[in-house]
């Protein structure tokens, strides 16, 4: 048994030599906190990975392109009953809008006219006080 001790060198880490070269700051071993922090993080992604709640409804971009509700029709039909629909309530509100900025205009247009009359009042006013018009 001694002859199985004494055929070994004896290794510590004293008398090793290190053969790898000096590196910059950025490439050298990482802290104990560094290696903490990263075995937190794979921990934290294990967790949020093994605990995630399975879908109950998905769906595929192909699906949705076939037919489905909402989906374009490739012969260029009216669509399904849900996008007449749609469009319907799209085009009243759009109606709704022009129609209020049209109220909204006619105000502005009166309300202009109304200026233009008094306007025209005080300059009749004005030229029959100078004696322009022999009225």
């Amino acid at each position: 048994m001694a002859d199985s001790f004494t055929s070994n060198p004896p290794t510590s880490s004293v008398t090793k030599q290190s053969t790898s070269p000096i590196l910059p700051c950025h490439y050298q071993a990482k802290t104990k906190t560094q290696n903490l922090n990263a075995s937190m993080l794979r921990t934290t992604f294990r967790q949020t990975a093994a605990f995630r709640p399975v879908r109950c409804f998905s769906t595929t971009p192909r699906v949705m392109t076939e037919g489905a509700t909402g989906s374009v029709r490739p012969t260029g039909g009216s669509g399904d009953a849900f996008q007449r629909r749609e469009k319907a309530s799209e085009d009243y509100a759009i109606r709704q809008r022009e129609k209020e900025k049209l109220i909204e205009l006619k105000k502005k247009l009166q309300e202009q006219q109304q200026h233009l009359d008094r306007l025209s009042k005080h300059i009749d006013e004005i030229t029959r006080e100078q004696g322009g018009e022999k009225n």
